[in-house]
């Protein structure tokens, strides 16, 4: 699963909520003129859409995620003529199973991707960079990093936490004193915050 933009629409909201403008190169307006407002993105109505990556042939395959996804998979795509009036986002998969023993040797198949893992993985890194990192790599070191450090909560994401902890029952003085223990980064483990008896669970 990945997103066939050039940033991910979730990477988008994160800028905005920074404060932070989009990577150059992510974002067009709708008077076809690049932009890196992040906020024009998610305006009612939309002032400017993702780019694809990968120029031309990113578009393509964005049109051939559509087809499978959509068209075949669940008779939505992005041409507005159909009824979209369902006041949520509708996300269809399409799933492609391949066995590899139906093509041979299943164990000769795993020791040549391994192989070849092997191989990209003792590539020289680039100036600036430690190691060659694969698919899935970032986001195990992340997930470890914030399982160790906290998860780092931008203000307006926050305002935002705590908001939404009012509003779904948790009293003001277990917010208030949530909300005093964090440093001025707002880095906080969410699962202590939620977990047994948290509030946010228990309300009606």
């Amino acid at each position: 699963d990945f997103a066939t933009s050039a940033v991910a629409a979730g990477k988008l909201r994160v800028a905005m909520m920074k404060g932070e403008p989009a990577p150059p190169g992510a974002l067009m307006d709708t008077d076809g003129e690049p932009t890196t407002d992040p906020t024009a993105f998610f305006a009612d109505p939309a002032r400017a859409f993702l780019l694809p990556f990968g120029l031309h042939k990113g578009g393509g395959l964005q049109i051939l995620c559509e087809l499978l996804g959509g068209a075949l998979a669940g008779q939505w795509t992005l041409q507005p003529q159909r009824d979209r009036n369902v006041g949520a986002v509708v996300n269809n998969m399409l799933s492609i199973v391949i066995d590899p023993a139906a093509f041979g040797d299943q164990e000769a198949y795993e020791a040549e991707a391994d192989a070849l893992i092997d191989y990209l993985r003792a590539t020289p890194p680039a100036p600036g960079f430690d190691s060659v990192q694969m698919p899935g790599d970032p986001e195990r070191a992340t997930m470890s990093a914030r399982l160790e450090q906290g998860v780092p909560i931008d203000d307006n994401t926050w305002r935002g936490l705590v908001e939404a902890a009012l509003r779904v029952g948790l009293d003001e003085a277990t917010v208030a004193s949530i909300t005093a223990q964090q440093p001025e980064n707002l880095i906080f483990d969410l699962m202590g915050m939620l977990s047994d008896g948290g509030g946010i669970y228990n309300s009606p």
